[in-house]
């Protein structure tokens, strides 16, 4: 028999991870409403979220919530990430991983 897993791969314009899932501003958020209709059904519909985002998403906000840290299994990002910030979102219970220079 053969398995397969779907995985939503998204992207976002903004990542806060202050006071982790309990604030309603907390999360990733994109400056368009379709987009984020579309990541939501493309999030509900997969086994696991897995969010690519470059260090300088991180800390803002847009107007538009596409979901709470806590739902993401995974992101991915950049070593532009500094100590704190990686540290809040392995907070969250989300798996981090940081791309340092010259790795793959």
């Amino acid at each position: 028999s053969t398995f397969c897993t779907v995985q939503a791969l998204c992207k976002s314009y903004a990542i806060n991870a202050e006071n982790q899932c309990r604030h309603p501003s907390v999360g990733l958020t994109d400056q368009g409403t379709s987009e984020a209709r579309v990541q939501k059904q493309m999030r509900q519909i997969a086994d696991r979220t897995v969010v690519l985002a470059d260090s300088s998403k991180f800390g803002k906000a847009s107007l538009v919530k596409l979901c709470a840290l806590c739902d993401v299994d995974q992101i991915i990002t950049d070593g532009g990430l500094d100590t704190d910030m990686e540290q809040k979102i392995k907070d969250t219970g989300v798996t981090l991983h940081v791309v340092r220079n010259g790795e793959r």
